[in-house]
């Protein structure tokens, strides 16, 4: 899980993981298509991503979090 901290444009943003990590993290193009109808990533959102695996730098968004998990993530004590 990550928090987004900065968007940098271009479809990449700056996400400060919850291993207390900031990576450099970049939508890919099959969410991008569906953010662009439906839902837009701003800073503060909750994102599941994918690290790479040849850098530890950077990371993949597969997922924005929608505010209903989020509360459920805080309730449980995940987040």
């Amino acid at each position: 899980y990550a928090q987004v901290v900065k968007m940098l444009g271009n479809g990449c943003l700056e996400a400060q993981c919850f291993d207390s990590e900031k990576r450099l993290a970049h939508i890919c193009s099959k969410l991008r298509k569906k953010i662009n109808n439906i839902v837009w990533i701003n800073q503060g959102n909750i994102i599941l991503i994918s690290f790479c695996d040849y850098q530890d730098a950077k990371a993949n968004i597969i997922l924005k979090y929608l505010l209903a998990p989020v509360f459920v993530f805080f309730f449980l004590d995940v987040i």
